[in-house]
């Protein structure tokens, strides 16, 4: 009852956060904010998810917290080839959640408490505008980061088996 889980398989979550910002608006141009949390385990990609986080940003609220997933995940990590999706080798090999994370989140002026938590491959942000910028790297292994690196392999496991 707390949480609202939000798939867009008809269209982009881009779009999505579009619509919600149009809603969110008033009169004067102003976007109220809606939300405390976002979990951003999309495209993994700087075109698509560097557009979702600037759009995040305008319908968080204050001391809500963005997390990214995957930050260290590449293209080149999963084999694609940069010929077929038009990538270049750099793009190919640089993660693209991570230079979001150092280039528009870090950055930002509203995000001020920033997490990297190694063990989970997450970059956390919370919205506090005004506070001074802080930076915490968790490179300890936690019950919690454990328990979630399994499930991961065991689901990407059953997706890649077809079950």
């Amino acid at each position: 009852r707390y949480v609202s889980v939000v798939r867009t398989p008809d269209s982009s979550y881009d779009w999505f956060l579009k619509k919600q910002i149009e809603a969110q608006s008033t009169s004067d141009g102003h976007c109220e904010p809606l939300y405390d949390l976002c979990y951003l385990d999309g495209a993994h990609e700087w075109t698509i998810d560097g557009l979702a986080v600037l759009l995040v940003e305008k319908l968080l609220r204050p001391g809500g917290w963005i997390v990214l997933d995957d930050l260290t995940w590449t293209y080149a990590s999963v084999g694609l080839a940069g010929a077929d999706m038009k990538l270049s080798e750099e793009e190919r090999q640089e993660p693209h959640m991570k230079a979001i994370f150092d280039l528009l989140i870090s950055q930002h002026p509203s995000f001020t408490e920033l997490r990297i938590d190694a063990d989970l491959d997450w970059a956390w942000a919370r919205k506090a505008p005004g506070e001074p910028k802080r930076l915490r790297i968790d490179t300890r292994q936690s019950l919690a980061g454990a328990v979630l690196m399994r499930m991961r392999r065991i689901m990407r496991a059953r997706q890649g088996s077809g079950r």
